[in-house]
């Protein structure tokens, strides 16, 4: 009789691409949930872009924000020029966009004079148009939401501890925050704690060999120590 090797639900999970993202991201220097974050967020406009430009959902969000935050806006820019556009794809996203627009601030004029022209005391002025975070950022909140709960769900993995303690990455303040409230495994928490004591004392070289006292050299690890530390704080994604 053939003995047949029963996989556990983490193990069939380790073959999806989410699992091969996580990996990739821990190869690299940075939060791992940051970077694929900036990784999904690139990908998200850059199809937006190429194959959505009409697409009937993609352009009811587009009118109900009212055009992409400051951020959104530079990237979908930037996406624009690297597909070789002379800005076609967003000129056509925009055009309706800004038409209504123009449509809405002519009626707010009206009523305004409306208003301006009439007794104000007993009167309340017109609403203005509420505004909020743009379809990508609520898009990329989802994603962050995503990613955690997959870090928590395979922190209690062998593999995934092995990754992370030889990696060069560190979870940032923020994420480590997020984790700590998804009731992420302890191990994390502690391990990037041990990152951060390794962290310091190389910060505290790097400063010291300044000093006249000191005419070693740097080490990569040195140099590299005081950016760290500042991306450990801010995230590769805010």
């Amino acid at each position: 009789m053939t003995n047949l090797k029963i996989e556990d639900d983490k193990t069939r999970a380790k073959r999806s691409i989410t699992w091969v993202r996580l990996t990739e991201a821990l190869k690299r220097e940075g939060c791992p949930i940051c970077i694929q974050l900036v990784d999904s967020e690139e990908k998200y406009i850059r199809d937006i872009l190429y194959e959505y430009v009409l697409d009937v959902g993609v352009r009811k969000k587009l009118h109900q924000k009212r055009g992409l935050c400051s951020r959104h806006a530079k990237l979908a820019i930037k996406a624009e020029r690297e597909l070789n556009s002379d800005g076609l794809h967003l000129a056509t996203m925009f055009e309706t966009v800004l038409e209504e627009s123009i449509r809405f601030i002519d009626d707010t004029i009206s009523l305004y004079r409306e208003y301006y022209s009439k007794n104000t005391r007993r009167r309340k002025p017109p609403k203005n148009i509420a505004i909020s975070n743009c379809f990508i950022c609520d898009h990329i909140n989802e994603m962050e939401k995503t990613f955690i709960s997959l870090f928590t769900y395979y922190s209690t993995d062998q593999e995934l501890h092995n990754l992370y303690s030889e990696s060069e990455s560190i979870i940032c303040y923020r994420h480590l925050n997020k984790l700590l409230e998804d009731k992420c495994d302890l191990w994390v928490i502690e391990k990037t704690n041990e990152k951060l004591k390794n962290l310091i004392t190389l910060m505290k070289s790097f400063i010291q060999k300044h000093s006249h006292e000191y005419r070693s050299e740097f080490s990569e690890a040195e140099l590299r120590s005081w950016i760290k530390t500042i991306n450990f704080f801010s995230g590769e994604y805010r």
